[in-house]
């Protein structure tokens, strides 16, 4: 580290700064440009060390470095101190746990509801696909995480109707306005129309945004088909990172609820001279802590 006098005679001879003295013609000390940059470059270095990157939005970097970097007595750096894990939908407020210095995140918004296929007449079938996952991301934070919001978001809900509907969009969940999960898409429905006609799907929806260890996208549900009256299958909801989606309904029943956190609903079909029959829900979002000394 330079000491003032490295880059300036005008310092003491100690080294140190100095008023000056105007009656014996001694002027202060200078503070000089190659000075100032070694002060910021040992500021700098602190921050870097403790695995932070310098982000002019914060004032409280050095301070978080600080106590990242330091052994409080008791506690042994870097060890898992904590998890907390919001996977009710809703919004809340995140307080660590005392002496946390640094979190990983994981995100995960709500599962897409599985469609409800349609009533069908005579000779008619009808299908409907799963609906996708949530997105994912994940991320470690070692500052500006104390007191943020947390939503979690809902699954996605479907309905039976006469002539069918897609499936709900799942909810988005979200950790402050670092991590952001985007929940999945409703499945779609075919028919009712005299088979055989083309299987149907659905695209996944966005991925998940801010993770700095990952960002996941979400994942597609499985392909509902219709070869023939007696062939036919709806199709099971897209598995998130935390469980598969929901099972696919037997022919005439409804789609099952996704368990898995963020997962998507099951699908089903219903057959010749059929009501119609609901798809499976999409299962909440959740936001895990890990909470690290």
């Amino acid at each position: 580290m330079q000491k003032i006098s490295d880059s300036t005679n005008t310092a003491s001879a100690a080294g140190e700064f100095t008023e000056g003295n105007s009656a014996a013609g001694v002027g202060a000390t200078q503070i000089k440009a190659p000075w100032l940059n070694a002060i910021q470059r040992e500021l700098i270095a602190v921050i870097e060390g403790a695995g932070m990157a310098v982000n002019k939005g914060y004032d409280n970097q050095l301070l978080a470095a600080i106590k990242l970097l330091g052994v409080q007595p008791g506690v042994t750096p870097g060890r898992l101190i904590g998890v907390r894990v919001f996977s009710d939908p809703g919004t809340f407020i995140y307080i660590p746990t005392p002496e946390t210095r640094s979190v990983v995140v994981e995100v995960q918004g709500g599962g897409g509801a599985g469609g409800s296929p349609a009533a069908t007449s005579s000779g008619q079938v009808s299908i409907s696909s799963g609906g996708c996952s949530g997105s994912y991301a994940k991320s470690r934070m070692t500052y500006g995480f104390s007191g943020v919001s947390v939503v979690v978001g809902r699954g996605g809900t479907a309905s039976a109707s006469s002539a069918g509907s897609i499936g709900g969009v799942g909810g988005s969940s979200s950790f402050g306005s670092a991590i952001t999960a985007p929940g999945g898409n409703g499945g779609s429905i075919a028919g009712p129309a005299n088979p055989p006609y083309p299987p149907c799907g659905i695209t996944p929806g966005a991925s998940g945004v801010g993770g700095n260890i990952y960002n996941g996208a979400s994942s597609a549900p499985g392909v509902a088909f219709a070869v023939a009256v007696n062939s036919i299958c709806g199709s099971v909801g897209g598995s998130s990172s935390f469980g598969g989606g929901g099972p696919v309904g037997v022919v005439g029943g409804a789609g099952g609820k996704a368990v898995g956190f963020g997962s998507g609903g099951g699908g089903s079909s219903c057959g010749p001279s059929s009501g119609s029959v609901q798809g499976g829900a999409g299962c909440s979002g959740a936001v895990i802590v890990y909470e690290y000394a």
